[in-house]
């Protein structure tokens, strides 16, 4: 029997999850990696010292007096945060309203490490205080300089080799003198010390070095989910892979240049941790939520996040320092 049966779907509600889709949380290398250096002020000057020099002392002769110099550097302390404004009745009809304000912290802690790692590791301007808050280590490594450890030619300790894409890829030979070459850079200078020894890299060298093979047909990378131990590349382990280990003219958390891959001594880096405002809580970093029952937002109901951290950051010993940088193929 046919009916005239009216159709409503049109008039049902579509059901949202109260679930939000969230970025993977991302925790910074740099923090992990780099000493701390408390700061009272927004510059603090670190002595580099040139080391000590000995010499054999014959019966009853003077000893030589070292002849080493020693410089300062400023670590100068940057803010870099968001803010994030939401409706109050989104947060009080949803059902998991402090749950959403959770994953906005999650959010914002993610780009804060992000962005921070990148501005140490890959920005390859000229700091600036905005948009290249530090002079990273890729700059660091490319800059002529003339520390109490002798003078340093630009790029001495860079080594690039172009990716595997194109027409004409690159022999895996080449890449194997090029890794050994760039290890040496850092494992035959004074400033090596496997204790202290850290290695960064862009995730993109898992795909690229996995189809380069040595000459017994091993990978030159292993990865450390296939052998329970950590992953090595032609046997240096203590990898820390960052999204930041990329090539990119201003700080960002979405660099597009040339991956990295950065070896050297933790030593040779300092992490200045500068004050915040008093208000700021629960420290730094931290994310800080103004309800509009606090005054803020009163008028338009709204609630509004803010996320900071106040960091400083120097590279203070270039020779300590190793980078291996993938430039684009043919």
């Amino acid at each position: 029997m046919t009916t005239n049966r009216q159709d409503l779907e049109n008039l049902i509600p579509i059901e949202t999850s109260q679930e939000v889709i969230q970025k993977v949380a991302k925790t910074s290398v740099m923090e992990a990696i780099a000493p701390p250096e408390t700061m009272a002020s927004d510059t603090k000057q670190v002595a580099r010292f040139g080391g000590f020099s000995v010499a054999s002392v014959a019966k009853g002769a003077e000893y030589g007096f070292s002849t080493n110099t020693q410089d300062l550097v400023d670590l100068i302390a940057r803010k870099i945060g968001g803010a994030a404004k939401v409706a109050e009745e989104d947060l009080t009809d949803t059902i998991t309203g402090e749950g959403t304000m959770r994953r906005y912290e999650q959010e914002a802690g993610s780009a804060l490490a992000k962005t921070f790692d990148h501005a140490c590791i890959g920005t390859t301007g000229a700091m600036n205080g905005t948009t290249v808050p530090f002079q990273s280590i890729y700059a660091c490594v490319a800059t002529a300089q003339s520390t109490p450890w002798g003078a340093y030619a630009a790029a001495a300790n860079r080594i690039q080799v172009p990716r595997l894409t194109g027409g004409n890829p690159t022999p895996a030979a080449t890449w194997l003198d090029a890794v050994a070459d760039f290890l040496g850079l850092y494992e035959e200078s004074d400033f090596y010390d496997e204790a202290n020894t850290f290695m960064i890299a862009s995730p993109q060298i898992k795909r690229t070095f996995r189809k380069i093979r040595n000459g017994d047909g091993e990978p030159l990378f292993i990865d450390g989910n296939r052998t329970g131990a950590g992953p090595s590349l032609f046997g240096a382990t203590d990898f820390r892979f960052s999204t930041g280990a990329r090539t990119h003219a201003t700080m960002t958390d979405t660099p597009t240049g040339n991956p990295l891959i950065i070896i050297g001594n933790r030593n040779a880096l300092k992490r200045g941790l500068a004050r915040t405002s008093a208000g700021m809580v629960p420290g730094n970093p931290g994310v800080q939520w103004q309800r509009a029952a606090q005054g803020i937002g009163f008028l338009s109901d709204e609630a509004i996040m803010k996320a900071m951290m106040r960091r400083a950051f120097v590279c203070t010993v270039p020779q300590a320092i190793a980078v291996l940088e993938i430039t684009p193929g043919s």
